[in-house]
């Protein structure tokens, strides 16, 4: 059975900062986990998320449409979502859907850490 393991990495360097290490399928039957996850990163007062998708295998509908969201939320409060290594077969979707306009995008950790450093002292 598919399944997704979440690694998180808390960035005590940067404020309201954490980076997400996704490994295995980002499907329907997963999506709940990377929910419920995701959700008390924010009630934790976490706004900037790097999410490292080297490992990640699949990026369903279901799956995009709560990062998608997530990034709405996180957009009026000065928050950001960076993708990084996005495997081919997820760019593939991301770019046929036009989600990459949803998110940052960095080809390495140390750009994303950069990024997310760069918005929360902005």
């Amino acid at each position: 059975m598919p399944d997704l393991t979440i690694n998180i990495e808390y960035l005590p360097e940067i404020r309201k900062a954490v980076d997400v290490r996704l490994t295995g399928w980002g499907d329907a039957k997963t999506v709940p986990a990377f929910q419920e996850c995701m959700n008390a990163l924010w009630d934790s007062g976490y706004r900037y998320f790097v999410l490292d998708l080297e490992n990640l295998r699949a990026f369903s509908e279901t799956f995009d449409g709560y990062a998608v969201n997530l990034a709405d939320r996180l957009d009026p409060v000065g928050g950001a979502i960076v993708l990084l290594r996005a495997q081919p077969k997820v760019a593939v979707v991301l770019d046929m859907l036009g989600l990459w306009a949803f998110f940052r995008r960095a080809e390495s950790r140390a750009e994303a850490i950069e990024i997310v450093r760069r918005m929360a002292d902005g």
